[in-house]
């Protein structure tokens, strides 16, 4: 669930930034966490226990991840990319997910879709991943797109890419009042411009 709504928020992201591959910035936020996915299998017992153990932070995960490791995901994922012979920047970007400042506007869209995601996901602080996550978008959109229209246009647009992907991702009950409130101020903003 977390990679498809990354991916459906890097796209979106992407476009509020005003860069082109669009698409390519949807498959590297569906891949942001292979890394994950390769520990798993590798060593189920042991990233079990790291994951459960996690705050439910991207942050937290990933510092978690490198004591018994060596690695965290974004950096085992960067390195499947690379062996796999994916381009250079989805490697990158792939790479960089995890970072708090990423090099380029396309790593991040992908950094600030992870952290939405995870918003959007629920976790241990709330409050935390509302900030990281709005601190995020605002790292990547030019158009002046804040984390609150941002929900909105992924609530509207969850139930396409969920039946795209055959997976359902219902709208958690601790956003409900902020995507109706930002709902609401869309609808004030549309009417002053009127």
């Amino acid at each position: 669930r977390r990679s498809v709504l990354a991916a459906l928020v890097a796209r979106l992201l992407g476009g509020h930034a005003r860069l082109q591959r669009l698409e390519d910035l949807m498959l590297a936020g569906l891949l942001q966490d292979i890394g994950a996915l390769a520990l798993l299998q590798a060593m189920p017992a042991e990233y079990a226990a790291v994951r459960a153990a996690s705050a439910g932070d991207g942050a937290d995960l990933l510092e978690r991840e490198r004591a018994p490791f060596g690695a965290d995901h974004a950096e085992v994922g960067a390195w499947l990319a690379r062996h796999w012979q994916l381009p250079a920047y989805l490697a990158d970007a792939i790479g960089a997910s995890g970072a708090s400042e990423p090099a380029t506007p396309f790593q991040a869209c992908v950094a600030a879709s992870g952290a939405v995601a995870d918003l959007w996901l629920g976790g241990s602080d709330p409050a935390g991943q509302r900030e990281l996550a709005r601190a995020r978008v605002q790292a990547c959109v030019v158009d002046g797109t804040t984390l609150d229209d941002l929900l909105v246009q992924l609530a509207a647009a969850l139930p396409e890419i969920g039946a795209m992907f055959e997976v359902h991702i219902a709208r958690p009950e601790h956003l409900e009042s902020i995507v109706d409130h930002a709902k609401e101020l869309l609808i004030l903003r549309n009417l002053r411009e009127i």
